[in-house]
């Protein structure tokens, strides 16, 4: 099923590429076929299919939002400190059913990783300090 999102994600990029028209505050592209660095589809607003089960940081400011495969990435920042981040990402993802499989890798060099099972899904949340904000990575994929 979340292949299923990815690949609708993948084609409604494509689409949008294709037409001259934009939506105020997205931001679209297609990788050239010459380009293999560009073969991924970016926007900076979340696609209509996006998991309702996900949850955002409220505060986060979303970047972009990436579609390659079977796997979404999202990537953002917000003001605030990486503990009280955490500790949202675990209760509300609790709350949608997911599965908290967090370990401590990355904390003794200041950043935190977050990882999350549900049926076939995983979605791993990476917080890294930025100057007076956190940079917030989030990864969506099978789970293997």
């Amino acid at each position: 099923m979340f292949a299923e999102e990815v690949a609708a994600l993948n084609e409604e990029a494509e689409q949008d590429s294709a037409s001259e028209s934009r939506e105020r505050g997205s931001m679209a592209a297609a990788g050239d076929a010459d380009d293999p660095g560009a073969a991924a589809a970016t926007s900076v607003t979340l696609p209509d299919n996006f998991p309702d089960d996900v949850v955002l940081y409220p505060e986060m400011e979303l970047a972009s939002v990436t579609g390659m495969s079977d796997t979404m990435m999202l990537q953002g920042a917000a003001e605030g400190d990486m503990a009280t981040i955490s500790s949202f990402y675990q209760r509300e993802m609790a709350a949608q059913g997911w599965v908290d499989e967090s370990d401590l890798t990355g904390a003794d060099i200041g950043m935190q990783r977050l990882r999350f099972a549900k049926e076939d899904r995983a979605v791993d949340v990476t917080l890294t300090p930025s100057g007076d904000r956190i940079s917030v990575n989030i990864a969506l994929s099978p789970r293997l």
